[in-house]
């Protein structure tokens, strides 16, 4: 187990976070990073399932998220794109589309929603943006998902110039090639990145100027592999969570698979990582 604090030497910004690594191909470092799980965890979190609808046998959209006004259903297709779909739990037959390929993390706060993607593809690249409510995102019918409605809805515009206007349709914060983005927090008014190029994985803080500043690396190798999560990043107990599970032996039975399972947490100035 490492303990490591990361300070930043830039005067202008004044931040100390405490990091603690467990090394879980060590035995004793794998038990207390469990004990640390059940300690601080909320360990009987229930995480809704579902899918928007169907066409023929085909699933459109899986529950990414929800709150109170908002069930967000989603896909992603790696380097052929995806979506994010809001929809009102009181206005059903409505969808709010945001373009999203590989969505990490949708996070509401009192100002509004942050929404974080990255694609595990060639160099890869992150992208984080910021709408005050999905309403300020393109409207359509729900049944529009089934039938090829953006170039109906935009017949004068090419298959880029629609991407690109569906895309960007929030305030963008961070648009950066070669890098993933695997955890995106709060702290002190501030707001912080985990992430990662092929090599390295590094603290971030995000300026208002929306650039940004990498504070420290965290370990000397990209976090866990470069590939996608099956599911997004959640909060449990306060706690921002990056997880990341991987089959590492495959067999025809599946009683034979084992699953190496990992993650990052961040809550305040702490962040907690077990990693193989």
């Amino acid at each position: 187990m490492i303990f490591l604090g990361c300070q930043v030497k830039d005067n202008s910004i004044s931040v100390n976070f405490k990091t603690v690594i467990f090394d879980l191909y060590e035995s004793q470092d794998s038990i207390d990073f469990i004990k640390w799980q059940q300690t601080h965890l909320d360990n009987n979190q229930q995480i809704e399932t579902g899918s928007l609808l169907r066409q023929d046998s085909t699933r459109i959209g899986k529950l990414y998220y929800s709150d109170k006004q908002y069930l967000v259903y989603g896909y992603c297709m790696g380097e052929f794109g995806g979506a994010l779909l809001f929809q009102d739990k009181n206005a059903k037959d409505s969808i709010y589309y945001l373009e999203c390929t590989c969505p990490v993390m949708i996070d509401k706060r009192k100002e509004g929603y942050y929404v974080i993607q990255s694609l595990a593809h060639g160099d890869g690249f992150g992208k984080i943006q910021f709408f005050e409510s999905p309403t300020e995102l393109v409207n359509i019918h729900l049944d529009s998902l089934k039938s090829n409605w953006k170039t109906r809805k935009y017949p004068t515009l090419t298959k880029y110039e629609i991407w690109k206007k569906l895309t960007n349709q929030g305030t963008i914060l961070i648009d950066s090639n070669g890098l993933m983005f695997n955890l995106f927090f709060p702290h002190q008014n501030k707001n912080y990145l985990i992430f990662s190029d092929h090599n390295t994985t590094y603290l971030g803080l995000v300026t208002p100027n929306n650039t940004l500043i990498t504070i420290d690396t965290l370990f000397n190798s990209p976090t866990f592999i470069w590939g996608y999560n099956p599911s997004l990043n959640r909060k449990n107990n306060g706690y921002y969570h990056y997880k990341f599970e991987r089959v590492s032996s495959y067999s025809k039975n599946k009683t034979e698979r084992k699953i190496i399972s990992s993650g990052i947490y961040a809550k305040g100035d702490s962040i907690v990582i077990g990693r193989y």
